[in-house]
Order: structure tokens, then C-alpha cells, then sequence
């Protein structure tokens, strides 16, 4: 909190790294992705990676393949 980092800014950006890491790296589903990340739900998960990237997870993945 004194350096101005707050636990759940630290959090995003971890899940947002570890999210687009699986999404480049594996074949695991987006849901099996969220739901490893602490997502409840589906929607949660493509919402919130919407927020970080600006674009689904599906659509991330797309623009990764040649």
C-alpha cells in the first residue's frame, strides 16, 4: 500500500499474464483457463480478459495463429 500497489491491481496483472501465457502456449479452453485463474464464471473470465487485452479469448488466441 506505502509503494502505491494495491493487492487487487497485483492480482489482475498476474492473472492477466498467466491468462495470455495459457492462451499463447497451451490448448486448455478458456473456460478451464478462467476457472484456474479463480473465475466463477465463464463471463467473468471473458470480461475480465476483454478489460486487460481488448479482446476475447477466442479472438486472442485467433490472432495468434498464422
Amino acid at each position: 500500500h506505502e509503494e502505491g500497489t494495491f493487492y487487487q491491481s497485483i492480482k489482475d496483472q498476474l492473472r492477466r499474464d498467466l491468462a495470455i501465457g495459457y492462451l499463447s502456449h497451451t490448448k486448455r479452453s478458456a473456460m478451464d483457463i478462467g476457472m484456474e485463474l479463480g473465475f466463477s464464471e465463464r463471463s467473468a473470465f471473458h470480461r475480465a480478459f476483454k478489460k486487460w487485452t481488448g479482446a476475447s479469448p477466442g479472438e486472442f488466441r485467433r490472432r495468434l495463429q498464422p
